[in-house]
Parts: C-alpha cells; structure tokens; sequence
C-alpha cells in the first residue's frame, strides 16, 4: 500500500513515485503540479510519447476512478500497475496493456544501458590489469560478470537495479579491511 497525495481533489503523486493514469481512450496522462520530477518519470513519458497521446495536466481525483488503467514510476520500483484505489477497481482490476508495454520498453531501456555500462566499463577496467570488475543486477541476463584478478573490494554504485562494484588488485593477498 502507499498514499495517493492530493489537494483540492487535484491529484499529485505518491511519497517516493510519480503517479500516471491511461483514460479509456488510451492517453497516457500525468500531474504537472507539486510533484517529484523524477528520472524513470522522465524516461517513461519519452517512451509513452512515442506510442501513445500524452498529457501532462492536472489530475484530478474523479479521473483515477474513471481510468482505464493506472501505475506508478519510480527508479526502484519502475513502472508498477496499479488495480485498486480506495477500494475501487481500477480498469478490469489487473495491469492494463499500455501499462505493460510501458514497463516492458522502460526494462529493455535499462537493459540496453546496461550494456553500455559493461561494455564501456569493461574497456576501462581491462585498460589497467591492477582494477577488475563485479557487475550485479536483478537482471538474469546481467546477473554477474566477473574479470580482472581477485581483488579488494573498494567501492560500489547503487540505482535500484544494478549494482557496480569496483576492485583494485593488490597483489597475491587483499589487505584486511
């Protein structure tokens, strides 16, 4: 569960998400007013234009009851559907079809900035055999790289869904951390 936020019956979003709703003539429409503007909603309404209408407007509450469909973006949680507000069934009560395809093309946007990453980060880190290189994510595809020499752990990135950590080779033994 998480809290809609709205004043004078004018949506705006959720306490860490952005909030998105599909009418039933399929426009994808956001709150433009008192909101995070976040990266994943940035990235979701380039993707949304390129298919679908889009409207970036005041929301207002009566409209989330009357959608066809609704979700909620945030970098952790990407695009998620939502069925139900207040006790009220959203659409048919499960993730409508432009939801999905929007969730579906913001994962193969981060898939392929993946491999960019790697590709990119590989170039570097095999530049210079003293740093190797550990690459998680919850991606099965990506799920681990390994290469480069044993090493010390010294620092890693975090957004979410990709985890970096980056070593430098010290020799036949790590130091003590």
């Amino acid at each position: 569960y998480d809290v809609l936020y709205h004043l004078d019956n004018v949506v705006t979003e959720f306490p860490r998400c952005n909030f998105f709703l599909v009418t039933r003539d399929g426009r994808v429409v956001t709150p433009d007013q008192h909101i995070l503007h976040g990266i994943t909603r940035m990235r979701v309404l380039e993707l949304a234009r390129k298919e679908f209408p889009v409207e970036v407007r005041a929301v207002k509450l009566s409209e989330v009851f009357e959608a066809a469909e609704a979700f909620l973006t945030s970098t952790t949680k990407g695009v998620l559907p939502i069925v139900r507000v207040d006790d009220r069934v959203i659409g048919t009560g499960t993730p409508g079809p432009i939801t999905v395809a929007l969730r579906e093309r913001l994962e193969e946007r981060e898939k392929d900035e993946i491999r960019r990453l790697y590709m990119d980060l590989k170039k570097l880190f095999q530049s210079d055999p003293t740093w190797s290189l550990y690459l998680v994510t919850t991606d099965k595809e990506f799920e681990s790289f390994v290469f480069g020499k044993p090493a010390d752990r010294r620092r890693k990135l975090y957004n979410g869904r990709l985890e970096v950590t980056y070593y430098q080779y010290y020799g036949t033994k790590p130091p003590k951390a």
